[in-house]
């Protein structure tokens, strides 16, 4: 089953102590966490491309 895109208007929390890992295939990377407030479990699937773009961002932003 393939899903579409979609559009998410909410705020989580992710911190150190959530429980996080990772699922890698060759279509991209699947992030899996706890949200520290609600306690629901979340997944965002990159491809390989757009997760490096969101580190090099991140890496920039701490780096400020």
């Amino acid at each position: 089953m393939r899903q579409g895109p979609v559009i998410v208007d909410t705020f989580v929390t992710i911190t150190t102590d959530c429980p996080m890992r990772l699922e890698t295939d060759p279509e991209g990377i699947d992030v899996h966490f706890n949200e520290s407030i609600t306690g629901q479990d979340l997944t965002l699937r990159f491809t390989h491309d757009a997760l490096e773009a969101l580190i090099t961002l991140v890496k920039t932003e701490l780096s400020a």
